[in-house]
């Protein structure tokens, strides 16, 4: 490979907030930044009506020397594009990937979103500019299918998203009750039904700051993953990889079928019900706690490993280096 450095510009759209998508576009590129033969930048094109908030700004400004907040058609957008050498984008925007396609550039692609079977104009588009790609990396196996539900393409392969963060430790019995955090639908039916039954060891916190997400997770035993029992699909959750990122085993409440029951029980980082009634996830969670309760080193290592093994951020960027290389053998 030649010493001259490639620009590499990862790019996605955000709703200004931080979230699965913004983060995994950060672990890419701290990742990346440490290849010499990259020079990297970071775009993230603001969705109508939004402005970046300052947690997503800090945050990206930690992991990346150079982040920049764009709008949609923008010129800045296109001086980004024409500055790098290949364009990493999350799914397949048309107003990025058709304006680096016209430019000749090489255009990765992370698909994060299923494809819908209802027909649309958007689907039309996406259907095209995704075939524009020189790599395309879907971010689970069901994903994959529903945009190449027969035979892969040669250029697509399945690589899980990730992010970062460490792995701190406090003992099992400094951590008690439960710990909702975040802006979900939910969260104020949920504090208000907590309330009425009187429950005393369930507390609820809005919104943090994704800096203090380690701290938090570090005071820990268990973290949630509770999804629709009428769900169909089988991605796995942004936050089931910060989870394990920071040696934090999982309580899932999933869909039959779902991709996560194999991993957890095959992994041994945690457990799995997919019942509809609660009692079978009131046990699982006793045998839970008491099996981290006399292990739990030893479970928190083993959900750090299954981190490292398949969602490594070098894993990314190891892929836009191979796919480069690959681009200049032929």
């Amino acid at each position: 490979m030649s010493a001259e450095r490639k620009k590499l510009l990862i790019i996605g759209s955000t709703q200004g907030v931080y979230g699965g998508i913004e983060a995994f576009m950060m672990a890419v590129a701290e990742a990346a930044q440490k290849w010499p033969e990259l020079d990297v930048k970071v775009c993230f094109k603001l969705v109508k009506n939004v402005e970046a908030n300052e947690h997503i700004v800090s945050m990206a400004r930690k992991y990346c020397s150079s982040v920049h907040f764009v709008r949609r058609g923008s010129r800045q957008l296109m001086d980004l594009i024409r500055w790098a050498d290949i364009v990493h984008a999350q799914n397949m925007p048309p107003d990025i990937v058709i304006p680096a396609f016209l430019k000749r550039k090489k255009i990765l692609l992370t698909v994060h979103n299923k494809k819908f079977p209802q027909a649309s104009l958007h689907r039309l588009m996406w259907g095209v500019t995704i075939r524009l790609a020189d790599k395309r990396w879907f971010n689970s196996n069901f994903v994959w299918n529903t945009w190449e539900p027969g035979e892969k393409d040669k250029n697509s392969a399945c690589i899980p998203t990730v992010c970062r963060f460490p792995d701190e430790y406090v003992p099992p019995q400094d951590r008690k009750g439960f710990l909702f955090v975040g802006r979900g639908s939910e969260a104020a039916r949920l504090a208000a039904e907590a309330k009425a039954r009187g429950l005393e060891n369930t507390m609820f916190h809005d919104e943090i700051h994704p800096l203090e997400i380690p701290a938090l997770y570090a005071q820990c035993a268990v973290g949630l993953v509770c999804l629709d029992l009428r769900h169909r699909t089988h991605n796995i959750p942004g936050k089931f990889l910060t989870y394990m990122q920071a040696g934090l085993p999982v309580l899932a409440s999933v869909n039959p079928g779902n991709d996560l029951i194999a991993l957890i029980e095959g992994e041994q980082v945690g457990a799995v019900s997919t019942a509809e009634d609660s009692h079978d996830l009131s046990d699982k969670a006793r045998a839970l706690l008491t099996r981290e309760r006399s292990n739990a080193i030893r479970m928190a290592e083993r959900c750090i490993a299954l981190s490292n093994k398949l969602f490594s951020s070098e894993i990314a960027v190891r892929q836009i280096v191979d796919a480069l290389q690959a681009t200049r053998r032929r």
